[in-house]
Order: structure tokens, then C-alpha cells, then sequence
């Protein structure tokens, strides 16, 4: 009995401390658990002191090292097991997934592959052709690496299926298995550990590819890109070659007797092949001219590399002609497009891409110039209802598939971005709920002001209603005390409107003048001080309503940054000023927003616009990641720079609006 609780107590214990792992991973944002098939030799395995290395866990620690993430790996002897537990959220990562057409979404970019080989002892080869002779031999292969019609073809009359590659090599050690069927390095290296490379021979050295990468969890495309964006660092400063060059092994030798005799048998050909030559140089002249014409035309007109990339894609692909004709079109276009896949109208080639309804309106709202000499790509958003009638988001892609990007055909990606843009516009809203809730208490204040005010004009009518001067001051400063009011509440109003995403001519000088009046009352008076210099007519073209909440989040973190350094006392000489400024610099909108507080160290100033990164203690890390996407949606750029303790210099540049001859895009801005 006694035994049964401790072990209870110790499955408990463990559970507890997996979710405190989790919980202060997904805290922090930077420790990750990572868990781990331990039986790949080469790639993640345990050595001889038991300690777990490979290549997979050299190249995620060094990406780790790069991307200041701490992390907790958790080995497994089942690669279902750690599958299992990225399902329970038990694990931030798998280690050395192999891809699949299910996992392609959660993938990260392929970190290692190799060929799946057909290995044999020597004693089942035939001596004479160099083939293996398996007909009576059983083979053995990891389940996933390969199909079934694939292996099939060795002629072996049965087939064991394992877990990993340790249990294959295991299997064909216990001599119940004497042909197998492998991840090329993985049984090299085991081969090779066990001094047995003169006794195995590679009978077949490419049956297909295995790939493995990271598989993550389903909608975590921030980690995803974070490893990605690592992983491409190490393939471009040569450590990821390094790393490999590390691990990598050699294949066994043949025989000797083998190589003299293929030795011979190549000299002997080489000596044929010179006679041919010399006695038939011209005819092997003209088959060889004849070849290359034939494979240049057959280079020129194949799509079966095109056919395969569209086919597999996650997203919905169509390429299609000048004439809108489609040549080639996925499942994922099918099904985006609300068609059968088995009715295969389109493979006729005589379908334009204006006779599909989903397609026509994309083009629609995408252009109808996308054949024009200057263009040379398209990439936009576009909003539509889906085929099942709810209003869905799509990024849609359009690029010219030839070299000169004229005349040719052209390849349409779309993808569902719904998830993501519904996410976008909640983080979006709660930024602007946490900006309305500070705005608001200083905005009360300054509307007590007028009203007390307003209230003792009214009292001096009741007791000097006769008092022209009373009468006269009554009219000269209540109504500008009532305009003040006005003021402040519709501009809290128009700030709180949700953003209805239309992009329209914006006056950047009035959007800075609201914002700075909307934020003025938060800043301590006498300490703070907000000074705006905006050219008159600085018009550019963008959502209005974003580009406010970009403007009225960087005013209160800069106000936010010297009300801290106030605080500790370092503020110097009052008041503390904000400087913004609005100009046209090289055909460009440029905005300038310079402050006097804390500033942020080189290191922070890297990562200050990642989501999530935050230095305050109730902060979401959000604003600025927000407000970067919301400039670049709107065509612009985001540049910070900062010195820590003096100054943070926030420059944003816009692309100056195009105003037609007319004028009238300036009479309908909305002031």
C-alpha cells in the first residue's frame, strides 16, 4: 500500500513540475520545453555517459544561443509520446519531427534530411551482378519513412514496421530481419559505432527523402518564425554547415576484388566507347546533337516541377495565361473556390479565371491591369465573403512566373488570413481600451475646469442679471468654455468608433493636432510638456483610425517613459518636453516624436517591437508590435532609436498621397 502512494506521489510530483515548466515558459516567452525521440542516432540520441546529444539538439541550442531562449528538454523513448504531449500543451516543441501532409502548418523550415537507403550484409549479395538477394529474407523500416508501394519493390517476402531508427537497427541485430530499409546517416552512424562498416554493403542509395524539422504548436507562428529566422542564420553565417560537417559520416567501403573489377569494366568501356569514337565520331556527333535539342525542348516545355510545387501547397495556387486561361490549379484552390475536385473541368485548359466567382472577385478587388509591362508583382488583402457566406480575410499573391515578368503566365497565391486579422483586431481593441482608460480620468479633469466655470457665469446672472459687463463676459467665455468641452468629447468619441478598415486621404498635421489634445491632459502638468510643428495640407493615404492609434500610442509611452523618470528623480531641470514634429522630406511624410525619458539600451531597442517583449511590469508587449504592422499595412516605415536613460526618437515615413487635378480627394477629408 505504502508502495503504491509514494508512486502516486511521484507520478503527481512529476505532472506538477511538466506544468510549472510549461507555465513559466509560456510567463517568461523565453524558456521552451522541448520533448524528443531519444532513439535517432546522429541526430538526438543518448551517448555513452548518457548524456543527450545530436546533430537536431546542436542546431537548436546554437539557435536558442542567437534568439536568448532558455531551453528544457524532455526525452522520450516514442516519437507518439512526444506527439501526445504537444497535443496536451504539456510541450512547447517536438525535436526532429519528420513532415507529412498533416503537420506541414505547425512545421518550422527543415533543420535536417537524408536519403532512406537500402542497407545488406555482403553475404546477400550476388557476387556476379552486385544485387541483393532478398527473396527469402524479411526487411525492416521505421513507420512514416516510406510507403509501402515503395518498399515493396526490394522483393523481400516480409516486412517489419518500428517505432525509430534504434529499433531498426535493433531488429536486423537479433537476426530477425536481414535487409534494411533506413535513414541513411542514422544507420551509418550505428554501423559505424559498432566497427562494422567492411561487413554492409548500400544496395540501393536513394529510395526517397526524409525530412525532419520542428513541429510546434497549432497557431504559434511567432515561435515558428523566431526558430525559422534563427535557422536561417545559421545556414547563412556557415555554423549549421560546421554542425553538420560535425556529425556527418562517411559510407563503407566495398570490397577491393568489387572496385577492381568495376575498375576494369570502366576501362574496358572507356576503351569501347574511344573506339566507337573514332570510327563513328560523326553519327555519335549527330545523336548527341539531336539529344540536346530534344532535352532543350523538353526543358522548355515541362511543368511537372510547377505541377508538383502548386499540387502540394497548403495554400490555393492557380496559374493561368494572358488570357486568363488556367494551366494549373490545386486542391487547395478547389476547395477555397467551393468546387468538386473530382468533376476536373479545369484540366481541359479552356477555363478562364474569370468564370470562377470566388477568383472573379479577387481580381476584381486586386485590378484588372495585372498583365501591364510595369508590373512585376502584386501582394495585397482583400475582404470577401467565403463560399459559405461569412466574410472572410485572404492575402492574395500574383507573380509573373517568367524572367522578364512580361507576357507571361502568372501564379496566384491565396491564403486565409481570417484568424489571424481577427486576432490583429482584438489585440488592436485592447490597446485602445488600455489608451481610452488613461485618457479618460485626465480628460474628466480638464472638463471640471470649464464647467465650474460655466456654472459661477450662471450663478452672477441670477444675482446681476442688470450687469451688462456680467452679460458681456457670459457671452465671450462660455461658449468658448462649451467649444473646449466639445472638443475633448467628440475627439474621445471619434478615438473609441471601432476602425471600419477603409483606407482614405488623411491630413497628418489634424491627426497629430487630436491625438496631442487627446493625450495633453494625461501629461503632469508642470513637469511635461507636448510641443507640435506640423506643415499645413501634409496629406498621405491610409486608415485613418489605425494610423490614430498608432499616433496616440507612442505619445503615451513616451509620456509614460518621462512620468518614470520623474519618479526616480533624474529628470532635471522641468518641464520635460515632447517634441512632434510633421514634415515632407523627399517626396515622404515624415513624422518625428522625440522624448526626454528613460530611453532603451541597444539591446532593447532590437527587440522592443517583437510581440510579447515588454520592460514594463503590466504591460502585454503589443503596442509596438501593433503599431509596426499597422504603418507597413499602411505603406509606411518604422524606425526607432533610442540611448538609454536621455532620449527615445520615434521616426515614422509615409508615401505623400497622389491628389488628383480636381481636388475634390481634399474637400472630402474627414476633419
Amino acid at each position: 500500500m505504502k508502495g503504491k502512494i509514494k508512486h502516486g506521489i511521484a507520478v503527481i510530483t512529476f505532472v506538477f513540475a511538466v506544468f510549472m515548466y510549461h507555465f513559466q515558459a509560456q510567463g517568461l516567452t523565453t524558456k521552451l520545453i522541448v520533448a524528443f525521440d531519444c532513439n535517432m542516432p546522429l541526430y538526438q540520441f543518448a551517448d555513452n555517459e548518457g548524456n543527450y546529444v545530436g546533430m537536431h539538439i546542436d542546431i537548436l541550442d546554437r539557435i536558442a544561443s542567437e534568439q536568448d531562449l532558455i531551453l528544457v528538454y524532455i526525452p522520450m523513448n516514442k516519437y507518439s509520446d512526444c506527439i501526445e504531449a504537444l497535443n496536451k500543451g504539456e510541450v512547447d516543441l517536438v525535436l526532429g519531427a519528420m513532415f507529412n501532409e498533416h503537420n506541414q502548418e505547425q512545421m518550422t523550415d527543415e533543420i535536417s534530411s537524408s536519403a532512406l537507403c537500402l542497407f545488406v550484409k555482403n553475404n546477400l549479395l550476388d557476387t556476379e551482378r552486385q544485387t541483393p538477394v532478398l527473396s527469402k529474407e524479411t526487411a525492416v523500416f521505421e513507420y512514416g519513412t516510406a510507403s509501402y508501394s515503395l518498399i515493396s519493390n526490394i522483393g523481400a517476402s516480409k516486412y517489419w514496421a518500428v517505432g525509430n531508427q534504434s529499433a531498426v537497427f535493433q531488429k536486423h541485430m537479433e537476426e530477425q530481419a536481414g535487409a534494411i530499409i533506413g535513414v541513411k546517416d542514422s544507420i551509418l552512424w550505428q554501423i559505424y559505432e559498432l566497427g562494422l562498416e567492411e561487413e554492409y554493403t548500400i544496395a540501393n542509395n536513394y529510395m526517397s527523402t526524409v525530412r525532419y524539422g520542428i513541429l510546434t504548436q497549432e497557431g504559434d507562428y511567432n515561435l515558428r518564425r523566431m526558430l525559422n529566422n534563427g535557422l536561417l542564420s545559421l545556414r547563412t553565417n556557415g555554423e549549421y554547415d560546421r554542425i553538420y560537417q560535425q556529425w556527418s559520416v562517411q559510407e563503407p567501403t566495398y570490397d577491393v576484388t568489387i572496385l577492381i573489377r568495376r575498375s576494369v569494366y570502366a576501362i574496358s568501356g572507356i576503351i569501347i566507347l574511344w573506339s566507337v569514337y573514332a570510327f563513328f565520331s560523326y553519327k555519335i556527333q549527330g545523336v548527341l546533337k539531336n539529344q540536346v535539342a530534344e532535352k532543350t525542348k523538353e526543358l522548355q516545355n515541362a511543368s511537372d516541377l510547377q505541377q508538383c510545387l502548386i499540387e502540394n501547397s497548403p495554400n490555393s495556387m492557380v496559374l493561368f495565361d494572358q488570357n486568363y486561361i488556367i494551366q494549373v490549379m490545386n486542391n487547395s484552390a478547389y476547395h477555397m473556390a467551393g468546387l468538386d475536385t473530382t468533376s476536373a473541368p479545369l484540366k481541359t485548359k479552356v477555363t478562364s479565371l474569370n468564370d470562377i466567382d470566388f477568383f472573379k472577385k479577387i481580381l476584381e478587388q486586386i485590378g484588372s491591369h495585372l498583365l501591364a509591362e510595369e508590373i512585376k508583382r502584386i501582394d495585397r488583402d482583400v475582404s470577401m465573403e467565403s463560399t459559405g457566406g461569412e466574410l472572410h480575410t485572404y492575402h492574395c499573391n500574383v507573380l509573373p512566373v517568367d524572367n522578364e515578368g512580361v507576357g507571361g503566365a502568372l501564379l496566384l497565391t491565396v491564403s486565409d488570413i481570417t484568424k489571424e486579422e481577427q486576432m490583429k483586431r482584438l489585440a488592436f481593441e485592447k490597446e485602445k481600451n488600455s489608451a481610452l482608460n488613461r485618457m479618460v480620468a485626465g480628460i474628466a479633469h480638464e472638463i471640471k475646469n470649464p464647467l465650474m466655470s460655466i456654472r459661477t457665469f450662471a450663478t452672477l446672472l441670477t444675482t446681476r442679471r442688470g450687469d451688462q459687463q456680467v452679460q458681456d463676459m457670459f457671452a465671450e467665455f462660455v461658449p468658448d468654455e462649451v467649444d473646449r468641452i466639445s472638443t475633448l468629447i467628440d475627439g474621445l468619441l471619434n478615438y473609441a468608433k471601432p476602425s471600419k478598415g477603409e483606407v482614405a486621404f488623411v491630413n497628418i498635421g489634424k491627426i497629430i493636432k487630436e491625438c496631442s489634445y487627446l493625450t495633453q491632459p494625461v501629461a503632469d502638468k508642470g513637469y511635461i510638456e507636448v510641443e507640435v510643428l506640423t506643415e499645413q495640407d501634409l496629406i498621405i493615404q491610409a486608415d485613418k483610425n489605425q494610423i490614430k492609434q498608432v499616433l496616440i500610442n507612442l505619445i503615451l509611452n513616451a509620456i509614460e517613459s518621462m512620468e518614470k523618470k520623474i519618479e526616480r528623480g533624474e529628470q532635471g531641470k522641468p518641464p520635460m518636453v515632447l517634441k512632434i514634429e510633421a514634415r515632407t522630406l523627399e517626396n515622404e511624410a515624415v513624422i518625428t516624436m522625440l522624448d526626454q525619458g528613460c530611453g532603451m539600451s541597444e539591446k532593447e531597442v532590437q527587440r522592443c517591437i517583437d510581440p510579447f517583449f515588454t520592460t514594463k511590469a503590466t504591460g502585454s508587449g503589443l503596442g509596438l508590435a501593433l503599431s509596426k504592422n499597422y504603418i507597413e499595412k499602411n505603406g509606411g516605415k518604422l524606425l526607432i532609436e533610442s540611448r538609454q536613460n536621455e532620449y527615445t526618437k520615434i521616426t515614422i515615413k509615409f508615401a505623400i498621397a497622389v491628389i488628383g487635378e480636381s481636388g475634390n480627394e481634399i474637400d472630402n477629408l474627414d476633419n
